[in-house]
């Protein structure tokens, strides 16, 4: 309920204190073309968006990617919930609190690592990959130690 609520509320602050940037105001030519008045009124359609998906191998690529790297991640969320507190033995209340952290930590490393990833890619772009690679490896080993196959006990860890 206080969850919802507060979504709500901040939504109608969002949409009363918040505008929405002018459609194409940080492209630089078209600024000079709003600068004479006139407007940026073009979108883009299904199908254009369609044939930009399918006609660049690149784009083809990032989709595949992105599809089949996003279901580990939902299932992660959804069910280590219940995999902590039915398989490992905690509690319903510790197992989300696990979860929150997860989740946490996640957006933390986003940010950070998003930030790191810039960083690295500024020094020279084939450090970036490099970053991903070693990131993403250090990051199995909490992970597995989380689930890594002992219970836990209601007296502690």
């Amino acid at each position: 309920f206080v969850s919802g609520f507060l979504t709500i509320l901040l939504a109608v602050l969002v949409m009363g204190c918040l505008r929405d940037p002018e459609r194409g105001g940080k492209e630089k030519v078209l600024r000079e073309m709003m600068a004479i008045g006139r407007k940026y009124d073009r979108k883009l359609t299904w199908g254009q968006f369609v044939s930009a998906m399918t006609n660049h191998s690149s784009n083809c690529l990032l989709m595949l990617q992105g599809f089949f790297s996003n279901i580990p991640w939902g299932i992660m969320f959804v069910f280590l919930n219940d995999c902590l507190s039915q398989e490992m033995g905690l509690s319903v209340e510790a197992a989300t609190f696990i979860v929150g952290i997860f989740g946490i930590g996640c957006a933390t490393g986003g940010i950070l690592g998003g930030y790191l990833g810039q960083l690295a890619t500024g020094a020279d772009r084939k450090f970036l990959p490099i970053f991903m690679a070693v990131s993403t490896f250090f990051g199995i080993g909490p992970f597995v130690a989380l689930l890594g196959g002992h219970s836990y006990n209601r007296a502690g860890w």
